[in-house]
């Protein structure tokens, strides 16, 4: 747990990741999360 807390409270930690994730936003749905989910599965 205290590597989540590190990740979420460290600014550097991550950073092009966290970055990323906020461009994106809630622009993800879930629908997108499974088509990704299935992809990983195929190979």
């Amino acid at each position: 747990m205290s590597l989540v807390k590190d990740i979420l409270t460290n600014r550097d930690i991550f950073l092009s990741d966290k970055n990323a994730l906020n461009a994106i936003g809630k622009g993800i749905t879930e629908g997108m999360v499974d088509n990704v989910a299935k992809g990983w599965e195929a190979e």
